[in-house]
């Protein structure tokens, strides 16, 4: 410190003072071509003090660059404590959105990241697809306020990828944000009365996150005995009752995305059709208490082995997948459903509660092996519920009255089994 207070001392006084000697050698020497030799010939004849003063000024030069990488170093490690900050703190709101033109950079060491290419709220509002085109891997955790937090690692957020604008119903605010150069992170904060349930994996590349009420269990009533039973008295029969402990239906709209499944009269695809009848299904269950299981949600793609591979790792106790049937003839009509081994009971329930409800063909209940009915480890049933290709089928299905009608059915169906066959 003290050589540089004096080198900087004695070149103001140079600066102020310069020799005669050093004009007249400066002045020789400026039109003369630059080259190493006459470089280091002319320096080599500069006066000491010029030395001196060209020393000093390279000494200053060297300190103000030095202090001007430790105040940007500075800045590197404010701003590496103010991300770890942000990891670590529970917000009890969701952060501001953040400005898209200040992602992070990316160079050609960041090609192994996966690219977040889409965040939509699926059709009902209470789901949330993130999809990629690499394996997703996540972290979650609620913070405070009921905000939960998703990290996806070794993730960059797409040019087209970013909060939708209508978070839908369910959700009150919803941000993305480019954590750091190989993070992603979602705050969802749901509305009142809502939560969010499951996140899950549907496949590599997709990735949902699940919102439910919240249910308040209700104060059980004392216990009333019975009265006793009359010899030659019929006992009373009670209204019926949902059995205790777990029940996940599994509910299967077969095809979406790109396999729009079978096409019929006036361009209507299977994937239509069986979309909005299997989300009712699962409202109606819900409303019963039931918990639900969807394959999908949307009009996604979803391979036979993932559907099969969910149902099975999330233990359900019972599988419905609901198609639309096709031939090639415009007089063919009805519903028919399919198992192979223990859902028979299941199927003959399902096949009666709609043909009772809709007053559709009778096509009866049959035996395939269809991959999902001989893949998965739970009572397993697949329902054609009209054919798409039929003159009278077609238009009904194609109705949304009728397909209101048609999800009530088979929930009705399917409770019925649950209240038969469960102690």
């Amino acid at each position: 410190m003290k050589l540089f207070w004096g080198l900087l001392g004695l070149l103001s006084l140079s600066l102020l003072t310069p020799t005669a000697n050093a004009q007249e050698l400066l002045t020789e020497h400026a039109g003369e071509e630059r080259n190493p030799t006459s470089l280091d010939a002319t320096e080599s004849a500069l006066p000491d003090k010029q030395r001196l003063i060209s020393e000093a000024t390279e000494s200053s030069a060297l300190i103000r660059v030095q202090i001007s990488e430790l105040n940007s170093g500075a800045s590197d490690f404010t701003e590496i404590e103010s991300i770890e900050s942000a990891r670590s703190q529970e917000p009890s709101s969701i952060p501001d959105n953040p400005d898209l033109a200040q992602r992070p950079e990316f160079d050609s060491g960041d090609r192994d990241l996966i690219e977040i290419e889409s965040i939509e709220v699926g059709i009902t509002g209470l789901q949330l697809l993130i999809k990629s085109n690499g394996a997703i891997r996540f972290q979650s955790q609620r913070l405070s306020g009921g905000v939960q937090q998703i990290l996806i690692r070794n993730a960059r957020l797409g040019s087209s990828a970013s909060a939708p604008t209508a978070s839908g119903r369910y959700i009150s605010r919803l941000r993305v944000q480019q954590l750091d150069s190989r993070t992603v992170v979602l705050f969802v904060e749901p509305r009142a009365g809502y939560e969010v349930g499951d996140i899950s994996q549907r496949s590599e590349r997709l990735l949902t996150v699940d919102l439910r009420e919240i249910r308040v269990s209700p104060i059980p009533s004392p216990r009333v005995p019975s009265p006793p039973v009359r010899p030659g008295q019929p006992p009373t029969v009670g209204p019926p009752t949902l059995p205790r402990g777990r029940i996940l239906i599994a509910i299967d709209p077969g095809h979406g995305g790109q396999d729009p499944g079978a096409i019929g009269i006036n361009g209507l695809q299977e994937k239509d059709v069986i979309l909005p009848i299997s989300l009712e299904v699962q409202r109606l269950l819900e409303q019963q208490g039931v918990s639900v299981l969807m394959t999908r949600s949307s009009d996604y793609f979803v391979s036979l082995e993932e559907r099969a591979r969910m149902a099975n790792s999330d233990r359900a106790s019972l599988f419905v997948s609901i198609h639309a049937n096709a031939v090639n003839r415009s007089n063919v009509s009805g519903v028919e459903t399919y198992y192979l081994s223990s859902g028979r009971g299941l199927a003959e329930t399902v096949q009666s509660s709609i043909i009772q409800t809709t007053n559709a063909r009778n096509r009866g209940v049959k035996q395939a092996r269809f991959y999902v009915l001989r893949n998965t480890s739970m009572p397993s049933i697949l329902i054609e519920v009209g054919f798409v290709t039929g003159v009278e089928d077609a238009a009904r299905l194609a109705n949304p009255n009728y397909q209101s009608q048609m999800a009530a059915a088979i929930a009705q169906g399917i409770l019925r089994y649950i209240q038969q066959s469960r102690p």
